[in-house]
């Protein structure tokens, strides 16, 4: 799934979900979260409604730029590499919040993450990337960070998480 497709669909599951359950005395609060880990970019999509919140995520931390062929190398000439990450990681996370004051707003929770992995072989006659086995796998994440009101509208944070990194973000309160 590439970049384009995911933050659509995130931003089709956001508005649906802000449209079904806009109420106006709840806290409402949707943004954009954008950082690095191991020097691999991240983003973030997320929503909050009063104290429970979700974030959906991608880290770009795929070990190779090229493709990895999806087949056996097909003859006995290459270098087993092992097994290496061949896609980005997507997630989500469940996040809950816990209002300091009317300006600042702590967060932290976990979320689940898929990484494409698989074992690769590189064919000494063409250099070619070869996939032996699928060995991708789910891995549990963790997350926290602060939100920071800077108007009636609009909110600003910084964050960690286990998988994405160093993020910052910036909002919009409805």
């Amino acid at each position: 799934m590439n970049f384009t497709k995911f933050a659509a669909c995130t931003l089709v599951v956001l508005g649906c979900t802000s449209s079904a359950l806009a109420q106006e005395s709840l806290l409402q609060e949707a943004w954009l979260s954008v950082g690095a880990k191991d020097s691999d970019v991240s983003a973030a999509l997320g929503y909050r409604m009063k104290y429970i919140g979700f974030e959906v995520g991608f880290l770009n931390n795929s070990e190779f730029k090229e493709d990895v062929l999806k087949w056996n190398v097909p003859h006995n000439d290459y270098t087993d590499l092992g097994t290496k990450r061949t896609g980005s990681s997507f997630g989500i996370d469940l996040l809950g919040f816990y209002d300091i004051n009317d300006r600042f707003a702590l967060y932290a929770g976990p979320g689940v993450y898929a990484e494409g992995r698989q074992h690769v072989a590189q064919s000494n006659a063409t250099g070619w990337y070869y996939e032996e086995s699928d060995e991708s796998r789910v891995i549990v994440a963790g997350s926290a960070g602060i939100h920071a009101r800077l108007s009636d509208s609009v909110f600003a944070g910084v964050g960690y998480h286990t998988i994405r990194g160093v993020n910052g973000k910036i909002g919009v309160r409805f």
